[in-house]
């Protein structure tokens, strides 16, 4: 993996100190220093999008809410519930900004705010990017594919600054080299993987 020393030092210690947080979206991530829109004309608000969704998994269900907070700004919730009838990762709450990449669409997600403490493993300073597909009542969330990004950008070092961190991928490059990287990997096959098949509520 290209090795980076761009990364800001205090936000880099704060990961350092509360990675493990991250994971409460299952698997490895790929997490960036930055977002994907710096402008509000970039981003859209989708109003299908908000309500309830629902994954029913073998071991419980999985439901991530989607409320609008601002004009153009989502802010969700996540839940787990196991088949044992107790609520085992209780309830988180982030802020999303949805907007087109190419002919994709994007869900930047980030923490509500930042708190300088490892108390809270997940007011960190990162952002995951969520690939939406949504089909009336049906939503597929699709993350980046952390091990073929990492060997993509191995080949290609100039196009986006990364590094490791305790295992994930984190992008530290800025937002405009970001949004260069997902227009050239959208259309590979690989470059992304199944998160959540989602259901809506009481459908």
């Amino acid at each position: 993996m290209h090795k980076s020393t761009s990364v800001i030092a205090r936000r880099s210690a704060l990961l350092v100190l509360a990675l493990a947080g991250v994971v409460l979206w299952s698997g490895c991530y790929v997490m960036s220093l930055n977002g994907l829109f710096t402008e509000e004309s970039e981003t859209a608000f989708e109003p299908a999008l908000v309500g309830a969704w629902v994954q029913h998994d073998k071991d419980g269900d999985i439901t991530i809410s989607f409320r609008q907070s601002a004009t153009k700004k989502y802010t969700i919730e996540y839940g787990f519930k196991s088949k044992k009838g107790k609520s085992d990762s209780g309830s988180f709450k982030y802020f999303g900004r949805l907007g087109s990449i190419g002919d994709q669409v994007f869900l930047d997600v980030e923490p509500p705010e930042l708190k300088e403490s490892a108390d809270d493993a997940h007011h960190l300073p990162v952002h995951t990017f969520w690939k939406l597909t949504l089909d009336k009542d049906s939503l597929q969330i699709d993350k980046i594919n952390d091990e073929w990004l990492g060997h993509y950008l191995e080949k290609k070092p100039e196009l986006l600054p990364a590094t490791e961190v305790k295992g994930d991928l984190l992008l530290t490059g800025d937002t405009p080299q970001i949004r260069k990287m997902l227009e050239q990997i959208a259309g590979q096959p690989r470059a992304f993987e199944s998160l959540y098949k989602l259901h809506r509520a009481g459908k």
